[in-house]
């Protein structure tokens, strides 16, 4: 479903290992249920994209 490499979870991933400082505040689950969702999943894909976009 996500098209940019940026907004994934193995992305968010790589963020955090090089940058000790910064500390997960459940993003990373975020963006792993986006990866799960199917085509049709749109109600549940806007409740998900605006828990990422208030975590981001």
């Amino acid at each position: 479903m996500i098209k940019s490499k940026v907004l994934t979870d193995s992305a968010w991933k790589d963020v955090l290992a090089k940058n000790k400082g910064v500390k997960d505040n459940g993003l990373l689950k975020a963006l792993a249920e986006v990866k799960k969702l199917g085509d049709d999943d749109h109600d549940d894909a806007q409740g998900i994209l605006d828990r990422i976009q208030k975590l981001a």
